[in-house]
Order: C-alpha cells, then sequence, then structure tokens
C-alpha cells in the first residue's frame, strides 16, 4: 500500500534532499503543479523529462443512459442524464523512469552523489600522496641540515686541532727561547 505523505512531511523531505529551505521547496512545488495543469489545459499533454508525460483526455460533454431501477414488467428502466465535460489524466513513464523503477538504471542524483562521493575519495588520496612528498622533502630537507651540521663540527674540530698543533710549536719555540736552541729532550736526540 502506498504511503501518504502529508504536504508539510513531502515539503520537509524534498527540500531537504535537495537542501532548501521548506517554503521554498512548496513555492516552486506549487508553481511546477500550475505549469503542468496549464499546459495539460492548452495541449492535452506535457512532457516531464525523465519522469513521463501526463496526458488529458477529454470525457462526457454528452448524454448518456442511467439505469434507474425495473419496472412492474421486470425490465430495466433507463433515463437520459447529461454528463459535463472533463479531462482525465493518464501517465505515461519514460523508459528511463521504468529503467530506474526497476532497478536497472541509476537515477540521475544518485549518479551525481556518488560522483561526489568518487571526487572526494580521489581528492582524499592526493592530498594524502602530497603529504607524503612533504614529509620526503622534510626528512631530506633534514637529512641534509644534519650532513651540513657534521661537516661544520668537522671543520671547527679541524681548526681546534691546528689551533693546538700551534699551542705546542708556540710552547716548543718558548721552550727554545728560555733554554737556548732547545730542551735537553731535543739535544738528546
Amino acid at each position: 500500500m502506498a504511503r501518504k505523505l502529508r504536504p508539510y512531511e513531502f515539503y520537509h523531505n524534498v527540500a531537504k534532499k535537495i537542501g532548501v529551505s521548506d517554503k521554498k521547496f512548496q513555492y516552486q512545488w506549487e508553481n511546477i503543479v500550475e505549469f503542468i495543469i496549464e499546459e495539460l489545459q492548452r495541449y492535452n499533454s506535457v512532457m516531464i523529462p525523465n519522469f513521463g508525460e501526463i496526458i488529458a483526455a477529454h470525457r462526457g460533454g454528452k448524454y448518456q443512459h442511467m439505469p434507474v431501477g425495473k419496472d412492474e414488467n421486470g425490465v430495466n428502466k433507463t433515463k437520459m442524464v447529461y454528463i459535463k465535460p472533463y479531462l482525465q489524466a493518464r501517465f505515461l513513464p519514460t523508459e528511463t523512469f521504468k529503467e530506474i523503477l526497476n532497478g536497472e538504471k541509476m537515477p540521475k542524483a544518485e549518479i551525481k552523489r556518488m560522483r561526489q562521493e568518487y571526487k572526494k575519495i580521489v581528492e582524499k588520496e592526493k592530498e594524502a600522496e602530497r603529504q607524503i612528498e612533504i614529509a620526503k622533502m622534510q626528512k631530506e630537507a633534514i637529512k641534509r641540515e644534519n650532513e651540513k651540521r657534521l661537516e661544520r663540527i668537522a671543520k671547527y674540530k679541524e681548526i681546534a686541532k691546528k689551533k693546538k698543533k700551534e699551542r705546542l710549536e708556540l710552547k716548543k719555540e718558548e721552550e727554545k727561547e728560555k733554554y737556548g736552541y732547545g730542551s735537553l729532550k731535543d739535544s738528546d736526540k
């Protein structure tokens, strides 16, 4: 059995799905219904894309026999009644609508939603790859900086060693000046 939605429920559910306010959707829906009715009154049919065609057929506008009951002989009695003209609407769904209804094809909204999800997934993957590249670049930069630091330390150590050698040479010279041409240790050799 069909689920009967109250107008408010219908407006609320569809408005929520398309992301507008209930009042805006209600206004738009009333305009759509008015458009369909005007088209049916003017042209007797309206084609709604991806949904179907609504056709208005003229009925009535003629006299018709209506049964009244039986007379005393058992014969059915009828009287002539005028039936006012009216339009009767018929709905002919499109092939696309039938395929979507039977699950053979996906609705466009579903396809669009899936594309958006796919786009988000691709963007997340690209962002993850970019973060990995950034991390690699940072590691390489840290490695280069460490190498530079080690080179500076080695350079400072060399300078410190040279200064130590110079200090030793200065001590030797001071000893030479103090004791003459050299120390006793030098003369023993």
